[in-house]
């Protein structure tokens, strides 16, 4: 059993959580595609995707941590190491909830082959940067305010931001979006921009894994 691995946090008892897993659970969708490349789904704390339902009762080694998840955002698909979420997933972000999210989760690479039409936006947007809705964890926070992003960006990437940018003015999801760009770029991560962002297929850090192939060691 492996203290790494993908969370689906969810509440059956919402009608979000039950058309989202409709759509994950379709014959044609992203679970049946994964479960094919060799991936394990459920409730088991050995799965690769655990399934965890508030609305029954949560393991105790998850607790404090699913305690954290504001019921609003469920479902949510996240990846603990170590019982710290490092990356997460937030919908309306123009990404799709689909097998290479999961294999993001996973990895940290994007080994999508090819762009998806983009998901509707549903989340606060200037327009000054693309949004994506795969997030790392900024400084082991997960959930963290514009404000400690834009700090973060000032005082860690501010070299690294093009002349110009007044991130001041850009919204939560347009920073950390450009994080983790950055991020991609730095750690050795494949990632969707080609303007911020590597084309190495992994960092050494990343792990043996291609695509949506069946899941080795994942990466911080």
């Amino acid at each position: 059993m492996s203290s790494r691995r993908i969370l689906l946090v969810i509440d059956s008892r919402t009608e979000r959580t039950q058309q989202e897993m409709a759509k994950l659970r379709a014959p044609d969708g992203p679970f049946v595609k994964l479960l094919t490349k060799g991936w394990s789904v459920g409730s088991g704390r050995d799965s690769d995707v655990q399934i965890v339902d508030i609305s029954h009762s949560v393991p105790d080694d998850l607790k404090e941590l699913v305690a954290k998840i504001d019921p609003a955002r469920l479902p949510l698909p996240v990846f603990i190491d170590n019982g710290e979420i490092a990356r997460s997933f937030q919908q309306g972000c123009t990404t799709p909830l689909d097998e290479w999210t999961f294999g993001w989760l996973r990895t940290g690479n994007d080994e999508r082959p090819i762009e998806p039409p983009p998901e509707p936006v549903q989340v606060a947007t200037t327009g000054h940067y693309p949004l994506r809705g795969n997030h790392w964890s900024v400084e082991g926070n997960w959930n963290p305010t514009r404000e400690y992003v834009i700090h973060h960006l000032r005082s860690t990437h501010g070299q690294q931001l093009q002349t110009g940018w007044q991130i001041e003015e850009w919204s939560l999801e347009e920073l950390k979006s450009v994080h983790d760009d950055l991020h991609d770029r730095e750690q050795g991560f494949r990632g969707r921009y080609a303007g911020t962002s590597t084309s190495s297929s992994s960092s050494s850090r990343s792990g043996s894994v291609s695509g949506i192939q069946k899941p080795g060691k994942a990466s911080r």
